[in-house]
């Protein structure tokens, strides 16, 4: 049984990485089944197999997305609220300079969310989720008692922000400028956490 959710997995892996190398070499217009198919070497009943229609898929892409945002980027692993932002900024930069099709393609799904209600479903969820899990895991970062109510605004002035750099940084490709800013950010923003709590 373990072999076959094993095999299951990589294949849902193979048909993922497909997507996104369609996406970075071609656009996600050009994303289809059948492109797909031909890209992971797998057929058509294979990937339908696994996801019954397109959106299923785009939905698995946009969860595993946030779940390796949420891997990669945990507060706790960070011994200061400053040294954390820095990081994100230069994960957000590194990544937009490896695989730009992974934050065009989550900008891409909050476009789609306009039209279609379960994408906007799900992003809602995902973030929420997201927003909640983060500022449980920043609380480590203040000697101060902060409610969760400001922790979760902390996080979405963090989240507004790289959404932000993203789309500057995806314009400009200026990668000192966009460090200078965000330790100018962490910096700011640590200041009014602190003020706010006097």
């Amino acid at each position: 049984m373990n072999l076959r959710k094993d095999k299951s997995e990589k294949t849902k892996k193979l048909i993922f990485e497909a997507a996104f190398k369609i996406i970075r070499e071609e656009g996600f217009s050009e994303l289809s089944a059948n492109k797909i198919a031909q890209v992971a070497s797998v057929s058509k009943g294979v990937i339908f197999h696994h996801f019954s229609q397109m959106d299923d898929l785009y939905l698995f892409m946009l969860d595993t997305l946030i779940l390796q945002f949420e891997e990669d980027l945990d507060p706790t692993a960070f011994k200061s609220f400053k040294g954390y932002i820095e990081y994100t900024g230069k994960y957000t930069m590194q990544l937009l300079d490896e695989a730009p099709e992974i934050v065009t393609t989550l900008f891409y799904f909050i476009l789609q969310s306009n039209h279609k209600e379960e994408y906007k479903t799900r992003i809602k969820n995902l973030f929420e989720n997201s927003f909640t899990a983060w500022s449980e895991k920043m609380t480590h970062f203040f000697n101060l008692k902060l409610t969760p109510a400001k922790l979760k605004n902390i996080v979405r002035v963090i989240d507004l922000y790289f959404i932000g750099l993203s789309v500057h940084y995806l314009t400009f490709k200026d990668k000192k400028t966009y460090r200078n800013i965000t330790k100018k950010f962490g910096t700011m923003l640590t200041q009014a956490i602190e003020e706010e709590e006097k």
